[in-house]
């Protein structure tokens, strides 16, 4: 009986957990919404996914997500946003590496937020800044023309 339970209750929570940051996502892009199609508004799409597969890895596993850096997420969160891709048409980039990639072609950015935060946009400590360098391909720490996500995870 308990496992029959079980077996009811995790894709519940996993379906809980996709909803949520579907919404998430149509909520939480930090800055104005780009124009549908362009560079930007693909790179808000993919970026809201990596929120989408971040908080379904972590509903399933119960757990926050391990890992302090981009390299470390997208191991976990690689083979969900490639499945993304095959049945949901996501058109999520990867480099050769597995690295998920921007509309411009540069690897994603992750910066953990602390008390010395010089990003202007968020201020939310020890929260991780995922984020595009944009179209001029600088890293600007989340400033400039740098399209950022402030990610949620599990008890932040």
């Amino acid at each position: 009986m308990m496992r029959q339970l079980q077996k009811c209750i995790v894709p519940a929570a996993v379906c809980l957990g996709v909803l949520a940051a579907a919404i998430y996502l149509k909520l939480s892009i930090i800055g104005e919404q780009a124009p549908e199609g362009t560079p930007e508004a693909r790179t808000q799409r993919t970026l809201g996914i990596v929120q989408i597969a971040v908080s379904e890895w972590e509903q399933e596993h119960d757990r926050a997500l391990p890992g302090q850096t981009i390299e470390e997420i997208e191991a976990h969160i690689a083979p969900r946003v490639r499945l993304y891709n095959a049945k949901l048409n996501a058109h999520v980039p990867f480099d050769r590496h597995e690295r998920i990639l921007d509309a411009w072609g540069q690897s994603l950015r992750l910066r953990w937020l602390g008390a010395n935060n010089r990003c202007p946009l968020v201020a939310a400590v020890g929260r991780p800044l995922l984020y595009s360098c944009g179209a001029n391909g600088r890293d600007e720490g989340g400033r400039g023309d740098d399209i950022v996500w402030l990610l949620t995870l599990r008890g932040k």
